[in-house]
């Protein structure tokens, strides 16, 4: 793979780890079921941005490295309650995440990407998951 490649990648799976942030609690579960929800999301988040800055480091004013950054931040210090164990849903409508969805939002429209779920998984049967 070629860095243009690698660069389509990564920006493409960042852009999907904010509009997961970004989206309500049920279509939050809808994108990432059946998966830990809230861990998955805070996951590819941290891992995607921190790939992003670095593969976009020259591309991104100060201002937008300081509004991913603020949201990594927010992600960092999220409590435990954050993560209740009943189900995704419940995890989901908590009030410790409705900050961050806020803050993704306008971290999407500063970079001008849509503001839209992105692709559900598909079970192709047998434990394996592919996005739609």
């Amino acid at each position: 793979m070629n860095d243009t490649a690698i660069k389509n990648n990564i920006e493409k799976q960042f852009r999907m780890a904010l509009q997961v942030l970004a989206i309500k609690p049920d279509e939050q579960v809808r994108a990432l079921e059946p998966g830990d929800v809230p861990v998955e999301m805070c996951e590819d988040y941290l891992y995607y941005s921190t790939a992003y800055q670095q593969w976009f480091e020259h591309e991104l004013d100060a201002e937008t490295v300081d509004a991913i950054k603020r949201l990594t931040s927010k992600i960092e210090a999220l409590p435990d309650t954050a993560f209740p164990q009943d189900s995704n849903l419940s995890a989901m409508g908590r009030p410790e995440w409705e900050p961050l969805r806020v803050e993704a939002q306008l971290l999407l429209k500063k970079l001008n990407w849509p503001f839209e779920p992105p692709p559900p998984f598909i079970n192709e049967g047998d434990g394996v998951w592919r996005l739609r």
